[in-house]
């Protein structure tokens, strides 16, 4: 196999390095919504609460979770979703509608080729990560 051209390899470079750092954003996105997940439910359990403070603690709960699944189905700038695998072109979760959550992508890993043997991977699957 041909080495790619210095020009064409810093493309490459460039769009594997935005790649990985929109993934290590999003995911310090997880980490920080599931640590206010932890708060709240550590929250809820204090006995002085009322039933409006259950309530709010309720509907942050639904916004954190809908704030989780729109980042595990990220897109890139190219419009490919970040942790579907191979299946880039397909939204890689879905809720179903007992409201429990399935993962339609597939465990595979895509990566660029920055020499003749060398790859270098610029997604990971959601089913490893969450």
């Amino acid at each position: 196999m041909d080495q790619l051209p210095i020009s064409d390899l810093t493309s490459c470079l460039d769009c594997l390095n935005n790649s990985l750092t929109q993934e290590e954003a999003i995911l310090n996105s997880v980490n920080n919504a599931l640590q206010r997940i932890r708060e709240i439910a550590i929250e809820a359990g204090d006995g002085s609460l009322t039933d409006a403070d259950r309530q709010a603690l309720a509907s942050e709960l639904g916004e954190r979770e809908e704030e989780l699944y729109n980042l595990f189905n990220s897109r890139n700038a190219r419009g490919e979703y970040l942790f579907g695998g191979y299946q880039s072109s397909e939204q890689p979760f879905v809720k179903n509608p007992d409201g429990s959550y399935s993962y339609q992508g597939d465990e595979g890993q895509r990566s660029i080729q920055i020499a003749g043997s060398k790859y270098v991977a610029i997604n990971d699957n959601g089913k490893d990560l969450f």
